[in-house]
C-alpha cells in the first residue's frame, strides 16, 4: 500500500510541472509574426565584385539589384563595414564596434557613399542601387576590401496583439574586392608541413596552407601530384577549384582530395607529393616538394610470413640435404684415400694385407 501511495505522489507531482509548463509557455511565447521579415526576404546581386581602379580615377560607381521576395513592402536601410578574415577556412568578420578604420590599410568603409540612408522596395519587386566609392585615388597602394550591407527593416508587432512577439532583422552583404591602379604587389607562399616523415596509409586528402605575402588579395592556382617509388604517377588533383581569395598579410588552408586509395598489395616504400603552384598575377609556377616513408603493414606482413616459411623449408628440407651431401662427399674422399694408400704398400710389400702382431703374454706375480 505504501508503494502505490509513492507512485500516485510521483504522478501528481509530474502532471503538476507539466501543466505549470505549458501555463508558462502561453504566457511568454515567441511565435513569428506576418509583419516580420524571414531570414530569405531580400535578394542582392551581385554578390561579389572584383573591381581594377583605372590611373588617376578618383570615383567608381557599383550597381546592385534588390529584390524583395515578400508580399508587403520592405525599407531598406543601407551600410558598408571593412571586413577581414576571420580563419584559414576562408570565412570573414566584420568589424563592429571599437574598430578604427584608419588603422586599417586595406579598408574602404569610410570611401563608400550612398545615395539615401535606405530605399522602399514594394513587395515582388526589384529595385536598381548605386554605390559609389569616392576618393580612390587616396587609397594605400594596393588591394582594399569591404562589404555593403542591406538590411530589411521589419516591423513590430500592433499594439492590440496580446501575443509577444520576436521581431528578427538580417542583413544581406555585397563583398568589394578592389585594386588600385598603380603599387600592387603578389606573393604567395605553400606549405604542407602537417605531413609525418612516416606514414602507414597513403594520403587521401592533404592539407596545403597558402600564405599571401603581398599587398593585394589573391588567388592561388596550382596542382598537386603523387609519385610512387618508380616516379609512376599515382593521382593528381587541381588546387582551389573554387577560385577561393587569400586577403593581404592572410593565410588560407586548401583541403585537396588525391584519387588514390591502399591496396593491400601497394609497395611500401619513398613516396614524393609535389605541388606546383602560383599566383593569379604569376607566369610561372613554383615547386614544393615532400617526401615520406610509407609502411604498407599488411604488405610488410606478408613479406614476413614468407620469410619464415622459407626459413623453416630451409631449416627443415635444404639444410639437411646440405648435410647430407657433406658428410657423403667427405666420406667418400675418404674412402679414396684409404684404397689409394692401400694399394701403394701393396706395390712394395707382399704378404696378407692384415699381419697380426704378436704381444707378449703378461706374466703371472709369484704369489
Amino acid at each position: 500500500m505504501k508503494y502505490k501511495g509513492h507512485v500516485a505522489a510521483t504522478a501528481y507531482f509530474l502532471a503538476l510541472v507539466s501543466f505549470i509548463g505549458l501555463l508558462g509557455t502561453s504566457l511568454v511565447s515567441a511565435q513569428p509574426t506576418s509583419n516580420s521579415t524571414p531570414s530569405n526576404g531580400i535578394r542582392v546581386t551581385p554578390a561579389i565584385m572584383q573591381v581594377q581602379l583605372q590611373p588617376k580615377q578618383n570615383s567608381l560607381n557599383l550597381n546592385y539589384s534588390i529584390t524583395n521576395l515578400t508580399n508587403q513592402p520592405l525599407a531598406i536601410s543601407l551600410g558598408a563595414r571593412d571586413f577581414g578574415a576571420f580563419s584559414q577556412n576562408g570565412s570573414i568578420t566584420l568589424f563592429g564596434s571599437g574598430y578604427n578604420p584608419k588603422t586599417n590599410p586595406h579598408g574602404i568603409q569610410t570611401n563608400v557613399t550612398f545615395p539615401a540612408s535606405r530605399v522602399v522596395i514594394p513587395a515582388n519587386e526589384t529595385q536598381q542601387v548605386t554605390v559609389t566609392i569616392q576618393n580612390a585615388t587616396k587609397l594605400a597602394p594596393g588591394g582594399h576590401y569591404g562589404a555593403v550591407l542591406f538590411s530589411p527593416q521589419s516591423p513590430l508587432a500592433t499594439a492590440g496583439n496580446t501575443n509577444n512577439h520576436v521581431s528578427l532583422n538580417t542583413s544581406v552583404g555585397g563583398l568589394i574586392f578592389l585594386t588600385t591602379a598603380y603599387g600592387g604587389t603578389y606573393g604567395i607562399s605553400a606549405s604542407m608541413s602537417h605531413l609525418s616523415r612516416i606514414m602507414f596509409n597513403l594520403p587521401s586528402s592533404t592539407y596545403l596552407v597558402f600564405d599571401n605575402t603581398g599587398n593585394t588579395q589573391t588567388i592561388p592556382q596550382g596542382q598537386l601530384t603523387l609519385y610512387g617509388p618508380r616516379s609512376e604517377v599515382l593521382g593528381t588533383q587541381v588546387v582551389n577549384t573554387s577560385s577561393g581569395l587569400i586577403l593581404s598579410g592572410g593565410s588560407r588552408i586548401f583541403q585537396v582530395q588525391l584519387p588514390m586509395q591502399d591496396k593491400w598489395y601497394t609497395l611500401p616504400g619513398i613516396y614524393h607529393l609535389k605541388l606546383e603552384y602560383k599566383d593569379s598575377k604569376d607566369a610561372d609556377f613554383k615547386t614544393l616538394n615532400q617526401t615520406f616513408l610509407y609502411i604498407n603493414w599488411k604488405m610488410v606482413l606478408l613479406i614476413l610470413a614468407a620469410f619464415v616459411l622459407i626459413v623453416y623449408f630451409f631449416n627443415k628440407v635444404v639444410w639437411k640435404l646440405l648435410k647430407k651431401l657433406v658428410y657423403f662427399r667427405v666420406r667418400r674422399r675418404k674412402l679414396k684415400s684409404i684404397a689409394n694408400t692401400q694399394h701403394g704398400s701393396d706395390a712394395i710389400f707382399s704378404g696378407p694385407k692384415v699381419m697380426d702382431v704378436a704381444r707378449p703374454k703378461r706374466q703371472k706375480k709369484p704369489q
